[in-house]
């Protein structure tokens, strides 16, 4: 059986490249070297609920840099998302190839429903989006924080939207939520309207 191990590095560079280096050598062990150098696998910047994607059809993994760095000093838990994205190669949904490659692979995630917490790691702050709730325009404004939501309000007053000129509201909003708004956004430009109050009379019809 292969060593698929992480250990702590000073360096966080060092540890990043270590994350990178034990995905490929995974996929390369599992499923054959050609589908190891055909598979892009990256440290994503842009991923702010999910811990860790995988398309198998791409085939295309991605990690949340941000998550994997916070955690550097908890290597067991970075490598079980990292091998539970790889077992991801061979089934992408949690069904019985899946669980049966996270047996193979010795990590804890092989349990079904899949339970996304990993043992003893830190966990991101809150991300925060600044919605135009006229318009639905998010103004490009995503970001983390770890400031008082109300000191965040405070510094954000008066910022109007670009495209109705509305007031912008400052919300934080957890994963379902944030589904929830993507899937109104998205409602939105299917119906080519701008308000919310005119989705609901097209979505009655």
């Amino acid at each position: 059986m292969p060593n698929y191990s992480l250990k702590p590095e000073k360096s966080t560079l060092r540890f990043l490249t270590n994350v990178l280096k034990l995905a490929r050598q995974a996929i390369s062990e599992e499923f054959g070297e050609e589908l190891a150098q055909k598979t892009k696998i990256e440290l994503s910047r842009k991923m702010y609920f999910t811990l860790g994607r995988c398309w198998p059809e791409r085939p295309h993994i991605a990690y949340n840099l941000a998550w994997v760095v916070l955690n550097k000093e908890n290597p067991e838990a970075v490598r079980e998302l990292v091998l539970h994205e790889v077992c991801h190669l061979g089934d992408r949904t949690h069904g019985d190839k899946f669980a049966g490659l996270c047996d193979k692979f010795q990590i804890k995630t092989s349990g079904s429903p899949y339970d996304p917490d990993y043992p003893g790691a830190k966990e991101l702050p809150p991300v925060s989006w600044v919605v135009c709730m006229n318009c639905g325009d998010y103004n490009g404004l995503v970001f983390s924080t770890r400031l008082d939501p109300e000191k965040v309000k405070e510094k954000l007053t008066g910022i109007v939207c670009r495209s109705c000129g509305k007031e912008l509201e400052y919300r934080e909003l957890s994963d379902r939520s944030f589904r929830n708004f993507s899937q109104k956004l998205r409602k939105l430009r299917l119906y080519g309207t701008k308000t919310w109050e005119s989705l609901k009379s097209i979505s009655a019809q």
